[in-house]
């Protein structure tokens, strides 16, 4: 914080102190999206050795809000079409779409929690022969 006029440095502190101790008092910091959370362990992909991957943001969302206050912040997961393995961890698979009130405020990549590998011959094989067994 900066304050500018007062004759003395004392005062100053003292208009800082009184400043942020509102503040503190007053807002909180929300978090709307925590990027240490899965969103989604339902991604459809094609082609891997697993159907579906988990998804993360890449980052965090918080927003500012006055204590007391309802906030009206949602999120929406888009996903891209025709997601093919191999997918890698962090590889960007979609988009969260944040909300404020029903209007966008911010767009934060979706990526894979996890690593998910291309299926080959032999996955291919082997599914056939556990469909025989009785």
């Amino acid at each position: 914080a900066v304050v500018i006029g007062e004759p003395s440095s004392k005062e100053r502190f003292s208009d800082v102190t009184s400043m942020l101790d509102y503040t503190f008092a007053n807002f909180k910091n929300q978090q709307i999206v925590d990027s240490s959370v899965i969103l989604s362990e339902n991604v459809k992909i094609s082609g891997g050795k697993e159907n579906n991957v988990s998804v993360r943001a890449k980052e965090n969302f918080s927003a500012f809000a006055k204590k007391g206050e309802k906030v009206d912040y949602t999120y929406e997961i888009k996903q891209f079409d025709n997601l093919r393995a191999p997918i890698k961890e962090g590889q960007t698979v979609g988009e969260v779409v944040v909300y404020n009130g029903g209007i966008e405020v911010q767009k934060i990549d979706l990526v894979s929690a996890k690593t998910v590998a291309k299926r080959n011959l032999f996955d291919t094989i082997k599914d056939i022969f556990d469909g025989w067994r009785i």
